[in-house]
Formats: C-alpha cells, structure tokens, sequence
C-alpha cells in the first residue's frame, strides 16, 4: 500500500515537474522574443491584451443575463462595458495602442513608485531606520524618472519584460531539473503511514 502511495507522489511530482519545464522554456522563448524584437513583440501582447480584455468583458455582461455574476450587476456591467470597450479599441489600433498602453503601465508604475515612496519616507522619519529614507529617494526618483517621459520608458518596457521572463524562465527551468524539495508535513504523513 504504502508503495502504491509513494508510486502516485512520484508520478504527480514528475507531472508538476514537466508542467514546470514547459512553462519555463515558453518564458525563455517569450523573453527571447521581447528582447531580439521588441517593437514586434509588443504589439503582439498588446494584441493579445486586447482580445483578452474583449473576451472579459464579453464574459462579464454574459454573466449579468445568465445569473452567475455577484450581487451587485452594476459593477459587474461596468467592467464588462469597459473590457469590450478597451479589447475593441486596441484591436482597431493595435500599432497605436502599442504606443499607448506602456505608456499607461509606466504612469501607473511612476504613480505607484511615487506612493511607496512617500510611505517609505514616512517610515524613515518615524523612527523606523534611515534605510527606509534611503529607499523613499530611490522610488521617489525612479517615480519622477518615470513620469517625465511615459513614452519613451514605455518603449524601454519590452526589455525589461523580456529580461525578467528569462530569468523566471531559467529560475523554473532549475527548479525543474533540481526537483522539489520534500515538504516537512509530506515526511511526517509518510512517517505516520509508516507507524500504522
């Protein structure tokens, strides 16, 4: 029994071992791909971007008529009138929302990197360390840096995404081939099979 048991943990961990492999070889390729040709690639995703946000809001409004939407179809309505909206309208343009869309993520990202900023700096000066004053001048410059100039750090985007996908990718491909660890509450079920 207890042989069948470990034979059915060994086959799902060389599942979810395979499972890992592949994604993380389609990130490699995705990450390949972002940075060889970046301008290409972005309008690719863009593209995707905007089928999926049509397909979501398609989703959505269905779900208002069919029953399976929250309480409140409103705001179910809402986000779905706005997934049609933005998939249609980046799939009529997808060269000019390749320009637009990053540039959106990079003022919401300067945006954001200017919040965590100003908390970081409060923490600092409440007495929590003057390393978290250091690190609200960095996001505090990288927010400003940002926002100066969202188009052009929107072009830089397809970079970075790239770089960090083959290093997700690599990191996965690893744990792949290394294998995962055995979990302490897996040895002790095993050890307590092993008692009965």
């Amino acid at each position: 029994m207890d042989t069948i048991e470990n034979a059915d943990v060994g086959r799902m961990r060389s599942e979810s071992r395979s499972a890992i492999l592949f994604q993380g070889i389609a990130a490699i390729i995705l990450g390949f791909l972002l940075i060889s040709a970046p301008e290409a690639s972005l309008t690719v995703l863009v593209t995707f971007l905007g089928i999926y946000w049509l397909a979501s809001g398609i989703v959505g409004i269905v779900k208002i008529f069919t029953g399976t939407a929250s309480r409140n179809w409103f705001w179910a309505a809402v986000v779905g009138a706005l997934g049609i909206f933005a998939g249609l309208v980046v799939l009529d343009h997808p060269l000019w929302s390749s320009l637009l869309v990053p540039a959106v993520v990079i003022v919401v990202l300067g945006i954001d990197a200017l919040l965590m900023g100003v908390v970081n700096f409060v923490r600092g000066v409440s007495g929590e360390g003057i390393g978290y004053i250091a690190i609200a001048l960095l996001d505090l410059a990288f927010g400003f840096i940002l926002l100066a100039s969202p188009v052009i750090a929107g072009s830089f985007l397809p970079i970075v995404l790239g770089f960090f996908a083959l290093f997700l990718g690599v990191s996965m491909v690893i744990l792949a081939l290394v294998g995962q660890p055995v979990t302490q509450e897996e040895t002790i079920e095993r050890e307590t099979r092993r008692a009965a």
